[in-house]
């Protein structure tokens, strides 16, 4: 196994003297490091007490070790201004794409500061997911505790064989369109003792899902557990093998529901 400690790379990486870059550029590096390793495990430790602010950050490329550790012990923290976003993509602040084998644990809080965007829900203007992984398979997630999304705290696209346990995923009531876990084109996905509130669905499956099995999860407040909206347009929408149980839904708008869009005739 190899272990790199995010805080003597931080402390390490001393060539920038913009701060937020700089630990940027250090988180960079050590994700290259930690996906180059060779061993059977690697294992980037983001370290208990310390508290990192990123600016949108995609964690990509397949990775050379059969299974990535991504160990969060202290507090990961988004930007606090909109203009920290000039000139990055607003689609999502933090990003895993193509790493399979991958396990994002521990204690620690990804924040996603996202009372800054709020005040825009219902406007043109995009606001970013918190937390997202497209083409992962064999993810694990567990432990951690999600906080105040711009929009979705986590994404799940194009994954297959995934399992979530124990998360704590928290945003007002009034924070409009947050869910908790957001889930499309995906397969073999469990959910299993999740604590989720939030100002929008708690968990919301999408077009292109099967398989997916979701137990013991304690929703509310938010919008109860979704499949859909299905058929937007009139498109065909698949969703196949859902199961629900053993959850509580408490001070939520439904409990499971399905959601399809009408079709209005011409």
């Amino acid at each position: 196994m190899e272990l790199l400690e995010m805080k003597k790379v931080y402390y390490s990486f001393r060539l920038n003297k913009n701060e937020t870059l700089r630990l940027l550029l250090a988180f960079m590096k050590a994700w290259i490091a930690v996906c180059r390793a060779r061993s059977s495990m690697a294992v980037l430790n983001v370290p208990r007490g310390k508290k990192f602010s990123l600016k949108p950050s995609q964690f990509g490329c397949p990775c050379n070790s059969p299974n990535v550790h991504f160990r969060v012990g202290g507090e990961i923290v988004g930007p606090s201004k909109l203009s920290d976003w000039r000139g990055c993509h607003v689609s999502r602040w933090l990003s895993f794409r193509d790493v399979n084998g991958l396990t994002v644990d521990g204690n620690g809080l990804i924040d996603g500061q996202g009372a800054i965007w709020w005040k825009y829900a219902g406007d043109a203007k995009p606001r970013p997911l918190a937390l997202g992984f497209s083409s992962c398979n064999n993810l694990k997630l567990s432990g951690l505790t999600h906080i105040n999304s711009p929009r979705s705290h986590i994404s799940i696209n194009s994954c297959t064989n995934v399992t979530i346990t124990n998360l704590r995923i928290i945003a007002p009531e009034t924070s409009y369109n947050t869910d908790g876990i957001d889930i499309s084109s995906s397969s073999n996905v469990r959910i299993q003792d999740c604590y989720i509130g939030t100002g929008d669905d708690c968990i919301a499956i999408n077009s292109g899902c099967n398989n997916i099995s979701i137990a013991g999860v304690d929703c509310g407040p938010g919008h109860g557990i979704s499949v859909g909206s299905l058929g937007k347009g009139g498109a065909k929408a698949g969703v196949e093998d859902i199961r629900v149980e053993h959850c509580t839904f408490n001070g939520t708008l439904n409990g499971a529901r399905i959601k399809t869009w009408q079709v209005i005739e011409d």
